[in-house]
């Protein structure tokens, strides 16, 4: 269905279908030229001809005045894939520095436990294309380093900058200042993904922010999973945490294969809700049906200037 931006400026096509008119029915002025003398044979289909040229100036004066009257169209609406909004938490206290699994990455020098973990973040950013994404590091101290945003490689220019360590572990004031990230976005879904080798160990009162993190998580829709990579039990108050809010909290122990945090992944992936919205139609700009029929006549009086008119005397 067509309408037009501006369908006040339609009148004007009066003024070509006047000229038209007026184009078929004058006579012009009449001159005596001794040719007029002789005995003509009539040719009313080139008298047809004619006048059919003789219009096609009005007709491209028609087109002008549809395009500045600017023909739209509406959109279909659709289903699109609704996008999540994931703040990753990566832990980079000093025991993320330790080997991960026999592994080396070149020559002697080891695999450690950050390169798994920045390895699996690099695949399931790349899989999960369109939705947003934040990296929040942390030790003792939190930086929200990467903003959130659906410029994946953002993720992997963080990389080089990922060996720093940060001392002790401050999990639960790292998700805080991550859950502060993602309640600035107002749309979509809102995921943390938590990524630490061990308990948060220098907190004032654990227990305490993990009440007031479940009870952010539950007013702002915050879904946490956390993956931990240590042979040393789950600690409770993050599986408490995760478990609670939605997600769940998966162990992985240094002798598994490097690439079971990738399974890990993979596996949080499959466990996320996929939330469609229905995109409504928008008006777009829809030029294309009188292009070609405006290029047909602009060619047709170019033609028609060789030699089909009236002659001007």
């Amino acid at each position: 269905m067509t309408f037009f931006a501006h369908p006040e400026l339609l009148w004007l096509l009066s003024i070509p279908v006047c000229l038209a008119f007026w184009e078929w029915v004058r006579k012009g002025h009449a001159i005596v030229l001794p040719i007029d003398h002789q005995n003509h044979k009539s040719s009313i289909w080139l008298g047809l001809l004619i006048h059919t040229a003789n219009m096609l100036p009005t007709m491209l004066m028609a087109t002008a005045v549809i395009f500045l009257a600017r023909p739209m169209t509406q959109t279909p609406p659709e289903v699109v894939r609704k996008a999540t909004n994931i703040q990753i938490v990566l832990d980079l206290s000093g025991s993320m520095d330790y080997s991960f699994g026999p592994q080396n990455t070149s020559g002697d020098k080891p695999f450690l436990r950050i390169d798994a973990a920045m390895n699996a973040i690099e695949k399931f950013v790349d899989y999960r294309k369109g939705d947003s994404f934040g990296l929040t590091a942390y030790g003792k101290p939190f930086i929200n380093w990467v903003p959130l945003t659906q410029d994946t490689s953002a993720i992997k220019y963080a990389r080089p900058f990922m060996t720093g360590f940060l001392g002790s572990t401050r999990t639960f004031t790292a998700l805080a200042g991550a859950t502060d990230e993602l309640i600035e976005r107002a749309e979509g879904e809102r995921m943390i993904i938590l990524v630490t080798d061990g308990e948060s160990n220098s907190e004032p009162d654990p227990a305490r922010q993990v009440e007031e993190l479940l009870t952010r998580f539950a007013d702002e829709n915050i879904i946490c999973y956390g993956i931990f990579i240590s042979e040393k039990e789950v600690p409770e108050l993050e599986r408490m945490l995760c478990e609670q809010s939605g997600g769940g909290l998966f162990n992985i122990e240094d002798e598994m294969k490097p690439d079971s945090l990738d399974q890990l992944f993979a596996r949080i992936d499959k466990m996320t809700k996929v939330n469609m919205k229905l995109k409504e139609s928008i008006a777009v700009d829809n030029f294309k049906p009188f292009i070609l029929p405006t290029l047909i006549v602009l060619l047709l009086h170019v033609l028609a200037l060789f030699g089909l008119r009236y002659t001007p005397w």
